[in-house]
């Protein structure tokens, strides 16, 4: 003798939510959910669930937080990339000596050229231990 088991299905809180807040089951009728149990959200006879705080954020907080933390990044990918670069062409090295050839220096102008893109010049010369006054002359 098999036994079938009843499969059950699982759906978004928040449709819930509204169908019991409204008391309306025909809201969202292109979402598949089965009338009888619209009639039992409308009533108001649901369970609470259980969700993370961030389950509350609208989208466009969502949307916001993530615009936020990809521009982190790039900021934070633009400084590596510097500090890559730099030690590069300072030979593993990051003390006070100068770089005394022309084509190095120029190297170095140019990393701190790109990474100004996405950071201050202030910033990105104190990222790589070059004085305003340096820079310019």
């Amino acid at each position: 003798m098999t036994r079938t088991h009843r499969v059950r299905r699982s759906y978004d809180h928040r449709l819930r939510d509204a169908i019991a807040a409204t008391g309306n089951a025909d809201l969202f009728r292109d979402v598949a959910i089965p009338a009888s149990t619209r009639r039992t959200w409308a009533r108001g006879e649901i369970r609470p669930v259980v969700a993370s705080v961030d389950v509350e954020l609208e989208v466009y907080e969502l949307l916001e937080q993530v615009d936020s933390l990809r521009q982190r990044a790039k900021v934070q990918a633009a400084i590596i990339g510097l500090l890559v670069r730099v030690l590069r062409l300072r030979g593993g090295k990051f003390d006070a000596d100068r770089v005394p050839d022309g084509v190095t220096k120029s190297a170095v102008l140019r990393a701190i050229t790109s990474a100004s893109g996405l950071l201050s010049l202030g910033t990105t010369l104190r990222i790589v231990g070059v004085s305003t006054a340096r820079y310019h002359a």
